[in-house]
């Protein structure tokens, strides 16, 4: 299994699983299942390896997340997504809630 000790120390992105518990395991699940998928393999000292399966799926992924994105913006300026984010991070801003574009 893939040890804690090896990942960068940061926050867990999951909500409400860092702080007072600590770490909660949810990456290294994450890593064993990528390495039972066979996208990634692991050597004698930890180091993770993207395997050319791997890279064929993140490939895939990344060709599907480049049709969703154009679905998603048809008749969406650039401009105006933009200016619709900056908008709804004004919004976050205001409640006084940190998020992750601070």
């Amino acid at each position: 299994m893939y040890q804690s000790s090896r990942v960068p120390s940061s926050p867990c992105v999951c909500w409400g699983c860092w702080g007072v518990r600590g770490w909660c395991g949810r990456r290294e699940r994450e890593i064993d299942t990528t390495i039972a998928q066979g996208s990634i393999t692991e050597d004698s000292e930890g180091r993770l390896t993207i395997t050319a399966a791997g890279r064929a799926f993140y490939a895939k992924a990344a060709a599907l997340q480049d049709e969703l994105r154009a679905e998603r913006h048809s008749g969406i300026s650039d401009e105006e997504y933009l200016t619709t984010l900056k908008v709804l991070q004004r919004f976050i801003h205001n409640t006084g809630v940190r998020a992750w574009h601070h």
